[in-house]
């Protein structure tokens, strides 16, 4: 009796797949904030469980700027143009290598192919 306990405790615990980590936190930060910035670090500040498949993660990030914004503003044209204006209205005008700091809650679901980010706040 003890031998079947054991195996089934094993199978269940074989179909956990357990939280999301920090691969799947880093790669969910780095498509957040665009190709103007660069994710520099993450930091978990919270965790938990929301219902049965989805995992919630509160995090810090820091970025840095790829270029500056007179660089980028120089080298386009048209809608890429307007898009780093209003890249310029929400961050100021930045330099390249400035920081920029901010913090997210990412909601994961459990699917088939693993943790897969569903919301990022």
């Amino acid at each position: 009796m003890k031998k079947i306990m054991a195996l089934v405790a094993a199978l269940a615990l074989a179909g956990c797949s357990g939280n999301p980590g920090d691969t799947e936190l880093r790669t969910a930060l780095d498509n957040a904030e665009g190709s103007l910035l660069k994710l520099t670090s993450v930091e978990r500040v919270n965790g938990y469980e929301q219902g049965d498949n989805n995992y919630v993660i509160e995090a810090n990030a820091e970025y840095e700027f790829t270029d500056s914004y007179d660089n980028l503003l120089a080298s386009t044209t048209g809608f890429d143009q307007r898009r780093i204006k209003m890249a310029g209205m929400f961050y100021g005008e930045f330099d390249k290598g400035d920081t920029y700091s901010t913090s997210y809650t990412v909601t994961f679901v459990d699917s088939e192919n693993g943790w897969q980010p569903i919301n990022v706040e």
